[in-house]
């Protein structure tokens, strides 16, 4: 059976290390074709020797002398990665705006773009749309929530008249008001449920992450909040 050939930019975070467990369990479906980080060399390093990739991505200022395999940089780095032949499946699960550069030259290519990146919707909804439909890429949200949206309007978009994104609450939902007064930024920072990037985490427990959600449930499934 061929193997779906993937390409995962932000390796390192949550979401790139849940990947690269799947891909770990399931190397008869799955090859690590190619990845990227951001400055975190460790994961670099560890990455290439644990599935041999043919290619990776360092997004920061950070250069490698002698990489062990071919090495790009930058955003330019993410285009040429998602414009690959032996990529079938581009996993977008960096942090910040530059997830758009994959996503949009991936749909583009007629990639599988799984999408975990929050600002790629947020900041470039309508672009974003607009290429996904005049493409034969395919865009799949697999952030939690809108992944859950996504499997029920596949089966069931007929019968749903509501969507309600739903929320862990965070650190502070029991909180009293004069209890809030006191919160350090330490309290923000420890989430009872995830562990995070400091500003996902403040997002999530100040809420903002759902405003957010809901911007990309609009692009995604054209529910107006």
């Amino acid at each position: 059976m061929k193997r779906s050939r993937i390409a995962l930019f932000g390796a390192t975070g949550s979401i790139g290390s849940n990947t690269l467990r799947v891909i770990s369990k399931f190397r008869d479906k799955f090859e690590l074709v190619a990845f990227s980080v951001h400055e975190n060399l460790d994961g670099y390093f560890w990455i290439i020797s644990e599935f041999s990739p043919k290619v990776a991505v360092i997004t920061g200022d950070l250069k490698v002398q002698s990489p062990p395999v071919t090495t790009l940089y930058g955003k330019e780095g993410l285009i040429e990665v998602s414009e690959r032949d032996d990529v079938d499946i581009i996993v977008v699960a960096t942090s910040g705006n530059v997830g758009v550069y994959p996503t949009i030259h991936g749909l583009k290519s007629g990639k599988r773009v799984a999408l975990a990146n929050k600002e790629t919707l947020v900041s470039f909804g309508k672009i974003v749309k607009e290429t996904w439909l005049s493409s034969s890429g395919e865009l799949i949200p697999i952030d939690s929530e809108h992944s859950a949206l996504f499997q029920l309007f596949e089966k069931y978009k007929k019968d749903v008249d509501e969507l309600i994104l739903t929320a862990s609450g965070g650190p502070f939902r029991t909180f009293t008001r004069e209890e809030m007064r006191r919160v350090t930024i330490d309290d923000v920072l420890d989430h009872p449920v995830w562990s995070m990037g400091k500003k996902i985490t403040v997002d999530s427990a100040t809420l903002m992450n759902k405003g957010l959600e809901v911007i990309e449930a609009y692009w995604l499934f054209d529910v107006p909040p």
